[in-house]
Formats: C-alpha cells, structure tokens, sequence
C-alpha cells in the first residue's frame, strides 16, 4: 500500500534497499511474489531516488535488480521486471558504460533472449554494448548481431547504428579546424548538422557559450577524439550530459560550466576526468562536499572558479 504513493515510494526505497530481510525470507515464493509488486513501482518511478534503490548498497553485495533478473532467486517470469529495471536505470545510471559492462557480463543471456522476442529495450541495450565497444570477444559482437538481425525492430536499429558508425569514421579523421565557436542560440540539432558537414579529427577547442544545446549535444560531442577545452558558459547543458562526457572524454582539460543547470549528481562524475586542469563551476548549484571531492580525486587541477556557489 505504501508504495502505491508516491510521497511516501521515496522514503519507503531507501529503507528497503539494503534488503533488511533474511535469507529464509527471499527464498519463500510467496514471500518474493507479494514484494515483486513493491519493486515494479520503484522500477516505473522516474526519480533517481526511488528507482536508484533497485541496485545494491555496495558493490559486491546483491540488490533487488539482481534479485528479480533471470536467474536471480526472486525471478518469478521472463524477464518482464527485468526489461522494466534496465529501461529506467539506463536512463540515469551514474555510470551508463560501467552499467553495460555489468550487464554483458551477468545478464547477456537474458538481455538476447529478451531481444529475440522483440523487447525494444533491450533491443537498444545490445546496440548500446556494440556502440560502446563493450563486448571484445568477436564472436559475441557477431551472436549480438545476429539476435539483432531476426527481429525488424532490430534489424532497423542495427542498420542506424552502422550508419552512425560510418559518420563517426568521417568525423574523426583528422582534418579539419582546431577551434571552433558555435553562434549564439545555436541549437542541439544546428551543432548536429554541423559536425555531420566534415571532419573534425582535429578540433580541440569548442566553445558553445551562450546558445541553446542542452545535454542531448554529448551524443555529439563525444565523438570529437582530440577535444581538449569545451566551454558551455550559459547554456541548459545538465546533469546527464555530464555523466556521458566524464565516460568518453577522458582527454579534457578545461571545462566551463559557469550559469549551467548542472548539481552535484552529475559534478561528481567529472572525478572520473583525471585530465581536467581548468573547470568553472561559477553560479552552478554546486556544494561544498562535492567540491572538497573533486578537488582530492582530480591531482590536476588547478584553475577553479566556484563562485556564487555554496562552495565559495
């Protein structure tokens, strides 16, 4: 019952998470099938603090996303709950490629088998691991393939994806200008188009300061292999826009995100930019705490604005 609200779901996540519960206890059937109802609604809850709840506390340590995937000891179907998990995780996992890796690692099987039977989601999630480079072993790309290739839901986005990845090859040959500056209200679509009109193997200093992108542009701009310096001074680029650069942009060294929308949630994955040697966080909401954090994990840095900021 207390699940079925959604001001009290918040709450209710975080005490269940560490899974206070014996083992006798998710061993009984009855007792796994009353709570699959619970964990359903934290998996269809779009905020990051109830549906975060379905990972462990800890790594090492089972949580419920284990604990009702295929296999697991409280899975009661065919990976309906599962496909539900992954969908909302995917879309605001801290660390998306790290999330993929765990997934072809522990839960292939079901994820091809899920996608065999025509489940968009992991439809999409198979594309993501081939995008993403997950999968080494060579015969694993071709069985991903050929799962993809017997549906038409597959077989359309598996074409979409070599058709990305033949732009990708053009945009990343070197040539092409070392700086470049965006006009102001600039848009995603018009940096999309933009970069689709060349090569830009070359590029290391983008500034996209005061237009319209958003964190959708980090599909983008992940593609750009030599890109040191990216200023996004006033622009909507968020949170999750941040997380997918601080996994494929590993060369950055300066970053402005001053007048940004961007919280700690996703300032805390740059820890993960060892490079970064320039980064302003002026009038961002960031917080002491996370500062105090990147200022340990990032033996780099040593231009910081955090101005107009709690942290000031």
């Amino acid at each position: 019952m207390l699940s079925d609200y959604d001001d009290w779901r918040p709450a209710l996540a975080s005490l269940l998470q560490p899974i206070p519960f014996p083992k006798e206890a998710l061993a009984h059937a009855k007792f796994t099938k009353e709570l699959k109802y619970v964990i359903q609604r934290f998996a269809e809850d779009p905020r990051q603090e109830v549906h975060s709840c379905l990972l462990s506390v800890r790594s090492g340590k089972d949580g419920w996303f284990q604990l009702y995937s295929p296999g697991g000891v409280a899975c009661d179907d065919d990976g309906e709950l599962f496909a539900s998990m992954v969908h909302i995780l995917m879309g605001s996992c801290y660390k998306t490629k790290k999330f993929l890796l765990s997934l072809a690692e522990n839960k292939l099987g079901p994820c091809m088998l899920l996608a065999l039977r025509g489940n968009q989601t992991m439809v999409e999630i198979l594309c993501l691991m081939l995008e993403y480079n997950i999968m080494e072993n060579k015969d694993t790309q071709l069985q991903i393939i050929s799962t993809l290739e017997s549906t038409q839901t597959g077989l359309r986005m598996y074409e979409q994806l070599c058709d990305r990845q033949r732009e990708l090859k053009e945009l990343q040959r070197k040539g092409g200008p070392t700086r470049l500056t965006l006009p102001s209200k600039s848009t995603d679509a018009d940096l999309a188009r933009l970069l689709s009109s060349g090569s830009f193997g070359n590029l290391e200093n983008l500034s996209l300061a005061f237009t319209n992108v958003t964190s959708a542009c980090a599909e983008q701009l992940i593609k750009l292999p030599s890109l040191k310096q990216l200023n996004l001074w006033s622009t909507q680029f968020g949170d999750s826009g941040l997380r997918l650069l601080s996994e494929h942009l590993a060369c950055l060294q300066v970053l402005n995100l001053c007048e940004t929308p961007v919280t700690d949630a996703g300032l805390l994955a740059l820890s993960s930019m060892k490079s970064l040697c320039s980064l302003n966080m002026n009038s961002t909401k960031l917080t002491v705490d996370t500062y105090e954090d990147l200022k340990a994990k990032l033996p780099n840095l040593k231009e910081v604005d955090v101005r107009y900021t709690e942290a000031w």
